[in-house]
């Protein structure tokens, strides 16, 4: 059981770069709803800083090497509100 502790809200740019991003095989729901997941639990956590000093402004990966790529999803956190915006994904080829 997940304690989902924060609310994801969904970006402008996040249904466009997702379907971008996707790579047609069988997992790539499973690894970006891993990310979602996980995200929901703690993305301070789960995600990095992406620049030093924007510690609300992250991003995190999954890796699949079989499927021969990573997903990056890049996140803005607001820890007033509780919410973890998804900004956008984007696949890299490994």
């Amino acid at each position: 059981m997940k304690a989902r502790l924060w609310r994801l809200v969904f970006g402008p740019e996040w249904e466009a770069s997702v379907r971008a991003a996707d790579s047609g095989d069988d997992r790539f729901d499973d690894n970006l709803q891993a990310l979602l997941d996980a995200f929901e639990v703690s993305p301070y956590l789960h995600a990095r800083e992406l620049t030093e000093g924007t510690p609300d402004d992250r991003y995190g990966t999954t890796k699949d090497v079989a499927g021969g790529y990573r997903l990056v999803v890049f996140v803005h956190v607001d820890p007033r509100r509780g919410t973890c915006t998804l900004a956008w994904c984007a696949r890299e080829d490994l």
